[in-house]
């Protein structure tokens, strides 16, 4: 990362707290737009299809973050409750199972 990027960077943190996974990005597409021009990509097909690529590694870069939004407790109770309503019913069955054999 270059110098004048960082000072950037730097200052979309003082502005926008938020997640900036997208702004190198941002940066690749334009230099991709400005290769366009400058014939330095002949094709069309070429920049659409890096373009495509950008696009999806900005889906799951975004995907990836969105992972961040389950929260510890709510899976732990989720978890817990699944663990103890489980054995339980296993418990359960056993004493069943266990006075069954015993009557009969």
């Amino acid at each position: 990362m270059m110098e004048s990027e960082k000072k950037i960077f730097e200052l979309m943190d003082e502005r926008h707290p938020m997640a900036k996974y997208w702004l190198p990005l941002t940066w690749a597409t334009n230099i991709i737009n400005r290769a366009r021009k400058e014939s330095l990509i002949q094709s069309d097909h070429m920049v659409q299809t890096l373009l495509m690529e950008m696009s999806d590694i900005r889906w799951r870069l975004g995907s990836l973050i969105g992972y961040d939004n389950v929260t510890v407790p709510l899976v732990y109770t989720q978890v817990s409750s699944f663990y103890h309503y489980h054995f339980s019913m296993i418990y359960f069955n056993d004493c069943l199972l266990l006075i069954y054999f015993i009557i009969y």
